[in-house]
C-alpha cells in the first residue's frame, strides 16, 4: 500500500517517486483509477507538508498530461473534495505548499469549471475582512501617529525613502519592545540575540500568515473575473473599499504591495466585463 509507504516518509525522493509510480498507474489501469484518486486525496490530509506536496503536484499533473479526462476525474463530487481540501491547505505554514494548493485550485476552475464550490469562500473572505473593526481602527492608528507633518518644513528625505513611514513603524517598535523588556538599561549581547531570535520567529510567522492572505486574495480576484454576477456582489459588498484599506496598511508592507496588484486587477477586470 503505497499511502501506508508515505505517511510517515521524510525524503523528498521517495515521495516523488511515489507519486510518479501513482500518476502512472493511474493512466496505465484505468480499472483501478478511482483507487489511485482516492489515495492522493488522501495525501492532501496528511500531516506532512512533503506529501500534501505531492498529492497535490501528482493532481495537477494528471489535469495537465491527460488529453481527454477519464471519467474518474470528471466527478462532480469529487471536484467538491479536492476544492475543500485545497482550500485548507491555503492556510499551510508551508507556503510551497499553499503555492501548489492555490495552483491547483486555479487548474480545477478552468478545467471543470467548479466556480459555484468557491463562491462561499469567495463571500467568507471578503465578510472577515470587512468586518475585522479592530484591523480598520489600527490602519488608522498607525497612519496619524507616523504620518509627517503637514505645516513642517521640506527637509532632507527621511531614512527609509517612500517607505519612511513603514521604517519609522519598525523603529518605533523595536523601541518600545526594548524598553518593556529592559529599562533604560543596555541589554546584555546574549540577551540580545535572544531577542532578535524570537523577533526573527515572530517576523516568519507573520510573513506566512502574509502570503496565506495573498493566495486567498488572488483565488478571489481569479473568481470574480470568472463571473461577472459574483464580480458586482464582492464590490458592492466592500470589495473595493477592503483592498485600498490594505493599500494603505504601513504595517504590512508585503500586503500593501498584493493590494496594489489586485486593485490593478479589478479595474482591468471592471473595463472587461463593461464590454462585455
Amino acid at each position: 500500500n503505497i499511502l501506508d509507504c508515505v505517511t510517515d516518509g521524510l525524503r523528498w525522493e521517495t515521495l516523488k517517486f511515489a507519486g510518479r509510480l501513482l500518476c502512472e498507474l493511474f493512466q496505465s489501469n484505468p480499472k483501478y483509477q478511482n483507487s489511485v484518486l482516492d489515495t492522493l486525496q488522501d495525501f492532501l490530509v496528511q500531516r506532512l507538508p512533503l506529501t500534501q506536496r505531492v498529492g497535490t503536484q501528482a493532481f495537477i499533473s494528471l489535469l495537465l498530461g491527460t488529453g481527454t479526462l477519464p471519467p474518474a476525474l470528471n466527478d462532480r463530487a469529487r471536484h467538491g473534495v479536492l476544492v475543500n481540501r485545497a482550500l485548507t491547505l491555503l492556510d499551510s505554514p508551508d507556503m510551497r505548499v499553499g503555492a501548489d494548493a492555490y495552483c491547483l485550485l486555479c487548474l480545477l476552475l478552468r478545467v471543470f469549471e467548479c466556480d459555484s464550490f468557491l463562491f462561499d469562500f469567495a463571500r467568507r473572505q471578503l465578510r472577515m475582512e470587512r468586518d475585522n473593526v479592530a484591523e480598520w481602527l489600527r490602519v488608522e492608528v498607525d497612519a496619524a501617529r507616523i504620518a509627517p507633518g503637514a505645516d513642517g518644513p521640506s527637509g532632507p528625505v527621511p531614512t527609509g525613502g517612500r517607505h519612511a513611514g513603514t521604517v519609522a513603524l519598525l523603529h518605533e517598535r523595536v523601541a518600545q519592545s526594548l524598553s518593556q523588556h529592559c529599562g533604560p538599561q543596555a541589554p546584555a549581547e546574549g540577551e540580545v540575540l535572544s531577542r532578535l531570535n524570537e523577533t526573527n520567529a515572530d517576523f516568519c510567522e507573520s510573513f506566512r500568515k502574509e502570503a496565506g492572505w495573498i493566495l486567498k486574495w488572488g483565488l478571489l480576484i481569479y473568481l470574480a473575473k470568472r463571473n461577472k454576477q459574483l464580480c458586482d456582489e464582492m464590490v458592492e459588498g466592500g470589495l473595493t473599499e477592503s483592498l485600498l484599506m490594505c493599500l494603505l496598511d504601513l504595517a504590512h508592507p508585503v500586503r500593501q504591495g498584493a493590494a496594489l496588484n489586485e486593485l490593478q486587477r479589478l479595474v482591468a477586470i471592471s473595463f472587461a466585463l463593461g464590454d462585455n
